[in-house]
């Protein structure tokens, strides 16, 4: 399966923090019906590897320095294709800039030497077969993701929760206790974590808006039609949240 690549040259919202040029890899393994990206999903691509790193290269450097402090791969998935994946990290590093992967989590991450991941956790993890055809193997690998990479305190990471129209307050609840029955509590072993030692990971929640045709197309109908505001979101997830620190709440989008 070949894969092709779109481009952003520089982006304020999709690093950890700083500027960042994003790299979209095409083809994706699941199919959410709220997909930002969804001419991505089956190709839809515009360049091929060299013409990407030629991209990359060519909006690197101002006075010596890069343009942008990140290189942020995303999708898709660009996880389907480990060697592309792994050789534009290596040359994302190359031009002096960190590299963030965007994944859904679901291929194993141990061997891949980025500097962040965004985690998509879309849905509890028992309701990712009925939301968008994952294996019960695929969510399990997701669990896993995140554990290990609680385990490895070397390893730098974030959750996002895209909020529709069937994220209820009550829905977050399940969410949250899916995370901490599933990841939490195996990593603390029982232990009060989050307030002692400061917050495990940052948990992030954005509205869906839909951004294009292809993106209103692929939705779900209330997904497409139903616009939750941003003090709604904030409302959802601050009666969801536990009132132990585990993680830190970061709610972002507009109106």
């Amino acid at each position: 399966m070949s894969c092709k690549f779109g481009f952003v040259p520089t982006s304020f919202v999709d690093s950890p923090g700083g500027t960042s040029s994003v790299v979209f890899f095409d083809r994706c393994n699941v199919r959410c019906p709220y997909c930002h990206q969804a001419k991505l999903l089956t190709g839809g691509g515009e360049f091929d590897l060299q013409e990407i790193k030629d991209k990359i290269y060519n909006h690197s450097f101002k006075n010596g320095k890069p343009r942008t402090e990140w290189l942020i791969l995303s999708g898709g998935e660009p996880t389907l294709f480990s060697r592309e994946m792994l050789e534009l990290i290596d040359f994302g590093k190359s031009t002096g800039r960190k590299v963030g992967i965007w994944t859904n989590g679901m291929t194993d991450l141990k061997s891949v030497e980025a500097d962040w991941f965004n985690i998509d956790y879309k849905w509890r993890f028992d309701d990712y077969a009925n939301k968008c055809g994952a294996t019960n193997e695929q969510a399990v690998r997701i669990k896993e993701n995140m554990f290990e990479m609680l385990m490895d305190h070397d390893r730098w990471f974030r959750l996002t929760t895209v909020i529709t129209h069937s994220h209820t307050d009550a829905y977050i609840g399940e969410m949250v206790k899916s995370l901490l029955l599933n990841v939490v509590n195996r990593y603390s072993r029982g232990l009060i974590m989050g307030d002692a030692n400061g917050p495990l990971f940052t948990w992030r929640f954005v509205p869906f808006r839909a951004m294009s045709l292809d993106a209103i197309l692929n939705a779900d109908l209330l997904d497409a039609m139903v616009i939750i505001p941003m003090r709604e979101v904030r409302a959802r997830v601050k009666r969801a949240m536990p009132s132990q620190n585990y993680w830190a709440v970061k709610v972002e989008g507009g109106d």
